[in-house]
C-alpha cells in the first residue's frame, strides 16, 4: 500500500484527533503525536491546555457556524409605561410635555466616538441638548410633524427624541437587530408620524414600528435571490428613505441589488414592489422634483435611477469607480440643465448625472436624462454632497447662476488616509 507517513503529517488536527481519540494512547504519547502530526500551528494548545481541553476545541472548530434567524416581535402588553420587546430587548415609553420651541431649523449633529446626538439651534447656533444614544450613530431622520428625532447606531439600538420637551430627551429606544444603519419614517399626507422603519445588517430584516412609541409590528426578512439569480443568505438592509409622492418607503438591499418599495398603507397586507437594478447598494437621495430616487451601487461602479411615481426601474448608469453620494446635490447647469451630483470613494471625480423635468423650460435638456453629462476634477474618498446657494464660506466655486454663486460642499474625510 506504500508509506503512509508523508500524508499523516500533512493531516488536518480533525483527522489527527480522530486517529489519536481511537488508539486512545497515553497523556504524553498523546502530545508528542500531536506535535509531530500538526506541527507548530497548534504548539501553544499542546503544551499549556489539558488534553481534554485539546479534544474539545478540535471539535468546536469544526462545528459550522449555526445560521441565526430573524429576530420575533413579542406582542401582548399595553402601550403606555409597559415594555416592548423585540427578541428580549425592550422600549420603554417615557411622556413628555410640549414646549414652544422653534423645531423648522434644529440640526441633529452625531457625535459618533461618544454615542451621543447634539441638538442645535440654527437660529442661535446654540446647543439645545446633549443626548445619550446608541454605539457609533449612523443617522439621525427627523418625522415628518418635526416632533421626533429617530437616531440608530451601528449597535442596531434605535432611539427617540421628543423635541418637545424642554429639554429634549430620548422617551424610547428598541433593539431592531445588532448591526444597523437606516431608519425613516412615514412622511406621506395621512401618515404622518405613523410609522417609522429601521433595517439592520444583521439579522438581514427591517423592522416596521408605531411611529411615537417604537412598539414593533412586523419584522420582514431581507433574505432571498440576488439581480444575478443567486441565493444570497444575509444580505444587508442600506439606505431606507421615505417617498413623498405615495405611502411607500424606498428600502434598498445592498447585496441582492434589489430595491424593495415597501407600501406602509396597509401593514396587515404589506405589498412590496421589487425593482431589479445592481449589487451593493448603499446610499442615495431624490432628484429635485422628488419623483426620482437615485441610489448607489457603489461596488458596482453604477447608480440606479427608481421612478417612484410609475414604480419601476428608470435607469442604471455607469459612473466612476466606487460612487457615495451620500443625499447627493441637485441643481441646474447651465449647459445641461437639472443636474444631481455625487463624489466617489475610488475616483478623484465628482459625477454629474442628467435629470428629468416635467417643467417645460427644461425640456430642452432632455437629450441628456440619465447621462454622466460632466466629472469634476475632485480629491477621492467623498462621503457626501450638498449645495449651498448663498454661502461665503471658502469653498471652490463651480457655476454662476443668477448673478448668484453656486457652491458644492463636500465631506472627503477619506481623502487624507488615501494620500498618505
Amino acid at each position: 500500500m506504500g508509506d503512509r507517513s508523508g500524508e499523516s503529517a500533512g493531516g488536518s488536527p480533525l483527522s489527527t484527533l480522530q486517529q489519536l481519540v481511537f488508539h486512545r494512547p497515553g497523556e504524553s504519547e498523546f502530545r508528542h503525536q500531536f506535535r509531530e502530526r500538526c506541527g507548530a500551528r497548534l504548539l501553544e494548545e499542546i503544551e499549556v491546555l489539558p488534553v481534554q481541553q485539546i479534544v474539545g476545541r478540535q471539535r468546536h472548530r469544526q462545528v459550522p457556524v449555526p445560521a441565526i434567524g430573524e429576530l420575533g416581535v413579542h406582542h401582548g402588553a399595553p402601550v403606555i409605561g409597559s415594555v416592548y420587546a423585540l427578541c428580549g430587548i425592550g422600549v420603554e415609553i417615557i411622556c413628555g410635555t410640549e414646549d414652544r420651541a422653534d423645531l423648522k431649523n434644529m440640526f441633529s449633529v452625531t457625535l459618533r466616538d461618544t454615542g451621543e446626538v447634539a441638538l442645535i439651534d440654527g437660529d442661535t447656533k446654540e446647543i439645545r441638548s446633549i443626548v445619550k444614544t446608541g454605539y457609533a450613530v449612523h443617522i439621525s431622520r427627523l418625522s415628518k410633524s418635526g416632533r421626533y428625532v429617530y437616531v440608530i447606531g451601528r449597535d442596531g439600538r434605535l432611539s427617540l427624541i421628543d423635541m418637545w420637551m424642554e429639554k429634549p430627551a430620548v422617551v424610547a429606544e428598541l433593539k431592531i437587530g445588532f448591526d444597523a444603519r437606516s431608519v425613516d419614517t412615514s412622511k406621506f399626507k395621512g401618515y404622518e408620524d405613523k410609522y417609522a422603519i429601521a433595517g439592520s445588517y444583521w439579522p438581514p430584516q427591517y423592522v416596521i414600528m408605531d411611529g411615537d412609541t417604537l412598539k414593533p409590528l412586523k419584522v420582514v426578512s431581507t433574505r432571498g435571490m440576488t439581480v444575478d439569480g443567486e441565493y444570497h443568505p444575509e444580505p444587508r438592509v442600506a439606505s431606507i428613505v421615505s417617498s413623498a409622492i405615495k405611502p411607500e418607503w424606498v428600502v434598498n438591499i445592498k447585496e441582492t441589488g434589489q430595491i424593495l418599495l415597501v407600501d406602509y398603507s396597509d401593514i396587515k397586507n404589506l405589498k412590496t414592489t421589487t425593482i431589479e437594478a445592481a449589487k451593493f447598494l448603499h446610499d442615495g437621495g431624490f432628484d429635485a422634483s422628488k419623483r426620482y430616487f437615485l441610489v448607489a451601487a457603489n461596488a458596482s461602479n453604477k447608480i440606479a435611477a427608481v421612478d417612484l411615481k410609475t414604480g419601476t426601474l428608470a435607469a442604471l448608469i455607469d459612473t466612476a469607480k466606487l460612487p457615495h453620494p451620500g443625499r447627493g446635490a441637485n441643481f441646474v447647469h447651465p449647459k445641461y440643465g437639472p443636474v444631481w451630483a455625487t463624489g466617489h470613494l475610488g475616483a478623484e471625480v465628482v459625477t454629474l448625472i442628467s435629470t428629468p423635468s416635467d417643467d417645460k423650460k427644461y425640456a430642452k435638456y432632455k437629450q441628456y436624462n440619465w447621462k454622466v453629462v460632466q466629472e469634476m476634477k475632485h480629491v477621492p474618498g467623498n462621503l457626501f454632497v450638498k449645495t449651498h446657494p448663498v454661502i461665503e464660506a471658502a469653498t471652490r466655486d463651480v457655476f454662476l447662476q443668477t448673478r448668484k454663486r453656486l457652491h458644492l460642499l463636500f465631506d472627503s474625510p477619506m481623502a487624507s488616509r488615501q494620500r498618505s
